[in-house]
């Protein structure tokens, strides 16, 4: 069994500084997500790459429509947003939470939570909604000339 460490102790003053270290980074990359949100710059890599939309091509747009809750604008953006955007959050989240300290580490991670089949539906749900928005169906991709 391991002794307690005190607050003196290294390791507890290292902890502190990797977690205000983390905040920071976190903090940073977010300000560069929003930066790029509001510059309207691409940010999907296989666009950027090959010329076409990925499979979460307008998610960031319909999450910042559903925040104005504009549920058109969410359903034009991307469909399967209602799903999407609050399972992302919540893993991202949580994520967050474990890396500044505020959720034990030891508990399990929000994938491992849910069945295998409910990923399968869910994978199968986007790589169908994917191919139909790329046939012109569901609106298409929306563009924008991002």
């Amino acid at each position: 069994m391991e002794a307690p460490q005190h607050r003196s102790s290294p390791r507890c003053r290292n902890d502190g500084r990797r977690s205000n270290i983390a905040a920071a980074g976190i903090l940073a990359m977010l300000a560069a997500f929003a930066w790029c949100v509001w510059a309207e710059v691409s940010l999907c890599p296989t666009k950027n790459l090959l010329g076409i939309p990925c499979p979460g091509c307008g998610l960031t747009r319909a999450a910042l429509a559903m925040v104005a809750l504009n549920f058109r604008g969410m359903w034009a953006m991307h469909p399967l947003a209602p799903v999407l955007v609050p399972l992302f959050g919540w893993i991202v989240g949580r994520a967050v939470l474990v890396e500044v300290g505020l959720v034990a580490r030891r508990s399990p991670d929000p994938i491992s939570r849910f069945p295998a089949p409910v990923w399968i539906v869910l994978v199968t749900a986007v790589g169908l909604v994917w191919g139909a928005r790329l046939a012109g169906y569901l609106g298409g991709h929306p563009d924008f000339g991002l």
